[in-house]
């Protein structure tokens, strides 16, 4: 007979607001949607590591965690992604919450790294 092979569903790791209260963060942006921990220059000069959180669109108050790098050297783009949401899960593309810490980083870039030297 047939082995029946059960498809898990994959439920991602997420940290609510209360829960990252008492974190320290290099940056937050005004409406407190992206908070980001750690900025670390890359290995290639030009790009940076960055370590940090943003919220759901659907569940306001919920957060992902999110790595990446990006480079200013290939248009700012994103060679590399980790984010602990289902669509990055099962997608290879770099998911919006990584785009939108990029994002707020680029608007930010100046105070960001201003910050993190003062640390």
């Amino acid at each position: 007979m047939p082995e029946t092979v059960t498809k898990t569903e994959y439920k991602p790791f997420t940290m609510t607001k209360k829960q990252l209260a008492s974190e320290e963060f290099a940056f937050v942006n005004g409406n407190k949607s992206v908070m980001i921990e750690r900025i670390a220059d890359g290995r290639i000069p030009g790009s940076y590591l960055l370590k940090g959180y943003v919220e759901s669109k659907e569940r306001k108050g919920t957060y992902f965690q999110v790595d990446i790098v990006i480079s200013d050297s290939k248009h700012n783009s994103i060679p590399w992604s980790n984010c602990t949401c289902t669509s990055a899960h099962y997608r290879s593309n770099p998911c919006h919450h990584a785009l939108r810490m990029r994002d707020v980083f680029l608007a930010n870039r100046n105070n960001m790294l201003k910050a993190v030297m003062r640390r």
